[in-house]
């Protein structure tokens, strides 16, 4: 199965403080796949915590993913790779980062999808080349 086709995931996100690590258990349900943007929910405890959010850059064997949800007093981004080995088993391995939602301020999540570098169709994400003769 490839790691862009809407499926749920279980997910296990390990914190290491002074050497001992914490594990939370959560759940991505009712997972949405189109064009690479993910919709969802995010179950904790077999309930729903928050709505989910993300990206999905497909390979041939491998996936970008990225998800950005909320737990109470944080808001999570998870990256990472979704790797597909055989028998339609995939598997995602990553990095998250948690933040501190900023009181008061209003907030609006908007994905930036890649740019193919064709003129008149940039987002603003475009590389520079600082090596290239002007």
């Amino acid at each position: 199965m490839p790691a862009c086709d809407s499926k749920d995931w279980n997910m296990k996100l390990v914190v290491v403080r002074d050497g001992r690590p914490s594990e939370t258990q959560l759940s991505f349900v009712n997972v949405r796949i189109l064009f690479g943007l993910i919709t969802g929910e995010v179950h904790y405890s077999g309930a729903k915590v928050s709505e989910l959010r993300g990206l999905c850059l497909p390979g041939n064997n491998a996936s970008h993913m990225s998800f950005w949800f909320g737990l109470p007093g944080d808001e999570i981004l998870l990256v990472g790779m979704a790797v597909e080995y055989e028998e339609r088993d995939v598997r995602f391995d990553g990095m998250f980062r948690a933040f501190e939602p900023r009181a008061g301020v209003p907030t609006k999540r908007v994905a930036a999808l890649p740019d193919v570098g064709e003129t008149g169709t940039g987002n603003g994400n475009q590389a520079q080349n600082l090596n290239k003769p002007r």
